[in-house]
């Protein structure tokens, strides 16, 4: 059936047949109602729309030969599955639905938005199984599911725009060829195919652009885009050209471990690499990782000899070379991060005899390196240990009753761990004040080995002037925050006592599983501990 002018406010098919809709149409909406739906879902039946107008489809339609569509066009309703071609080109053409818009092909020579919102409580997902001709124009898919994916090559010279919503994800997964600019804009695109030399990405509004593809061309993160390769949960490599971040980006890496084999996420750069500040956020998935002195992660293999420019950050500080991550990927254990590494052409990182890294190069690898000192404090016959640590011109001594029991350079002594024997009276006291090289130590884990028979096992730490933050997780453990030092860890001293003393500032959180807390004025004055300032203890529970 032919439809010349329609002046009418909408218009509704009643029948079977072609609908080839020309001339002008004033009208609203062109509706095929849900009692046509296996009249307009059989073969050989045609939907040919040729004018600027919207088609309304209340039922779910596949015509065999395709669905025409004039530029200026909006198709709305139900699912289509189908073959969708735009005539003409310059204007804006829009096909929505609430449920999952499956397409065969896309041919559009002008601007064309696919968006499946899952308003109806399913869908939300876009396929296109065939190909997408971009022509000239911007092809915009907007998806709030996690399905959402083409299989065919996209070509042509216009762009490409992701919109997720948060929740998002498209999959592309052919060996593209199209040369237009890609935007990823809060949602996140998996490329395991390949794009074009010519087709730059750019990730925005926290968008993840990830997978194990290459990426061709250019590729920038910024305004909180993320890049990260494989997956949400699977590690891969990601390959790119030009790789741009700026300050508000995130470049995140993904770390598992199978038994003694370490995998891990890894971006190869064919070009420049500019990291421009932005966050560097290390993740272990699976099982528990556990890491040892001397592994190493390669973060970034940069072709060339062109250098790394800029840094990354880690908690809004500048990880320079040689820069520590306090926490890797939530081991717990610190890690130095090289910008000028060599990795040779198997892959593997050069390191000199002693396994430090070979610095000629200009590929980002992480290095974990916790020099460890463990000294295990003999029984005393008169069950009393007074303990101290010592760090003067270079030296790292542990003083037991006024006598050195064990020794190491500073600098050999990033990580140190001090046992003490059950049964015994242990007092260990950490000057920072006294000894200023202690803050050279990255890690410093203390075990009293406290229980019924030794209830004064006391703990010091003197810090004059600095702000410290401590964390009980339990009432026997917790981990205390030397700023510019230390991360303190220590078990053992339930019922027993922490002092700190010298302290501008002291936050303090507690387990919810705690009972009491004491505090007690060990001032001189007798009079309080706190100095015009106040004081406020919080759980985790948020109760005060």
């Amino acid at each position: 059936m032919s439809i010349g002018d329609w002046k009418a406010a909408n218009l509704v098919i009643q029948s079977t047949g072609l609908y080839d809709i020309r001339g002008e149409f004033a009208g609203g909406n062109i509706t095929v109602p849900a009692t046509l739906k296996n009249a307009v879902s059989g073969t050989p039946t045609t939907v040919s729309l040729t004018a600027v107008h919207d088609l309304q489809l209340d039922v779910p339609v596949t015509p065999t030969t395709g669905l025409l569509l004039h530029a200026g066009n909006a198709l709305k309703g139900a699912a289509v599955s189908t073959t969708i071609t735009v005539s003409g080109s310059g204007s804006f053409v829009d096909v929505s639905t609430s449920t999952n818009l499956a397409l065969t092909s896309v041919s559009a020579n002008g601007p064309i938005t696919l968006t499946s919102t899952g308003t109806r409580g399913s869908g939300g997902n876009v396929t296109v199984s065939g190909t997408i001709t971009a022509g000239a124009g911007l092809v915009t898919i907007n998806s709030t599911g996690t399905g959402s994916a083409v299989s065919g090559v996209i070509s042509g010279t216009g762009g490409l725009k992701f919109q997720g919503f948060g929740t998002g994800v498209l999959t592309l997964s052919a060996v593209n060829t199209w040369t237009g600019a890609t935007t990823v804009d809060a949602g996140r695109v998996v490329i395991t195919g390949r794009t074009a030399a010519g087709a730059s990405i750019t990730v925005i509004n926290g968008g993840t652009l990830s997978g194990t593809g290459t990426m061709s061309g250019p590729v920038t993160a910024q305004t909180s885009g993320i890049v990260s390769s494989g997956t949400a949960t699977v590690i891969g490599t990601l390959k790119t050209g030009n790789l741009s971040l700026t300050a508000d980006s995130v470049f995140a890496a993904k770390y598992s471990t199978s038994g003694n084999v370490y995998s891990y996420d890894q971006t190869n750069v064919t070009g420049s690499v500019s990291l421009g500040g932005a966050e560097l956020l290390t993740q272990q998935i699976g099982a528990t990782l556990r890491v040892t002195k001397g592994d190493t992660f390669v973060v970034i293999n940069n072709d060339g000899t062109d250098a790394i420019t800029g840094r990354f950050t880690s908690s809004e500080l500048t990880l320079e070379d040689g820069g520590q991550i306090r926490n890797f990927a939530g081991t717990g254990q610190r890690a130095n991060i090289y910008y000028t590494a060599s990795i040779d052409a198997n892959g593997n990182v050069a390191k000199n005899p002693d396994g430090s890294l070979i610095l000629n190069g200009n590929d980002v690898v992480i290095l974990v390196d916790p020099k460890e000192m463990v000294t295990t404090i003999a029984a005393d016959t008169d069950k009393i240990n007074v303990i101290s640590l010592q760090a003067q011109s270079g030296t790292l001594k542990v003083i037991d009753d006024g006598v050195e029991i064990d020794s190491a350079a500073t600098s050999e002594a990033q990580a140190l761990t001090i046992n003490t024997i059950a049964g015994d009276i242990d007092n260990l006291k950490l000057d920072f004040d006294a000894n200023p090289e202690l803050l050279s130590i990255q890690n410093i884990t203390i075990n009293m080995n406290s229980n019924f028979g030794d209830l004064h096992d006391d703990l010091t730490i003197v810090m004059n002037g600095q702000s410290l933050t401590i964390e009980l997780t339990s009432a026997s453990s917790g981990t205390i925050e030397i700023p510019n030092g230390p991360r303190i860890s220590f078990t053992g001293i339930s019922q027993n006592t922490l002092i700190v003393g010298g302290t501008s500032d002291l936050v303090l959180s507690f387990d919810s599983t705690m009972t009491s807390l004491v505090f007690s004025d060990i001032d001189a004055d007798g009079v309080g501990g706190l100095n015009d300032g106040w004081f406020r203890a919080t759980d985790n529970l948020g109760s005060a």
